[in-house]
């Protein structure tokens, strides 16, 4: 008897079940907020100024009481619009080069520009040859000229 009166307890202390809970409805600012306007350009649906986006605004309402969830409404907009209404391109297909292409682009500027700093940072040690280098013909025939005008230079 005990054990009945503490679950009872416990139950009406610890409320319903999430799964019981009614969910909440989703916020249609938050929804506004997600969709790209199909009238102005480069705004989304709470941005934009002209009636056709107070129009929407107005259909994401009426989704909301109708139950639908966000993910419903934004493919609801997809489904009128097309995949153009959403903020970000989709992560598949031929889009995911909008996703990858920059990372490519930093990673491989930065492989260069590692190279070019060792390169750079190593240039009298390894790429340039200096005076301990095997010299041409002609370039020892020069380098004779400079250290005879040298010596007439310091006499």
């Amino acid at each position: 008897m005990r054990a009945i009166g503490l679950g009872i307890l416990l139950a009406a202390f610890l409320g319903t079940p999430a799964g019981a809970q009614p969910p909440h409805p989703p916020d249609p600012m938050d929804i506004a907020n997600s969709i790209m306007s199909p009238v102005c350009d480069g705004r989304l649906i709470s941005n934009c100024p002209s009636a056709e986006s107070e129009q929407l605004r107005e259909l994401i309402r009426q989704l909301i009481a109708q139950g639908k969830s966000k993910q419903e409404i934004i493919d609801h907009f997809v489904d009128l619009y097309g995949e153009e209404v959403l903020p970000s391109p989709p992560q598949r297909g031929f889009y995911l080069t909008a996703w990858y292409l920059p990372l490519a682009g930093i990673l491989s500027g930065g492989g260069v520009l590692y190279v070019l700093i060792r390169r750079w940072s190593r240039g009298e040690e390894e790429g340039d040859e200096g005076p301990s280098s095997p010299q041409s013909p002609t370039d020892q025939r020069y380098t004779d000229i400079l250290d005879e005008e040298l010596k007439d230079f310091d006499a």
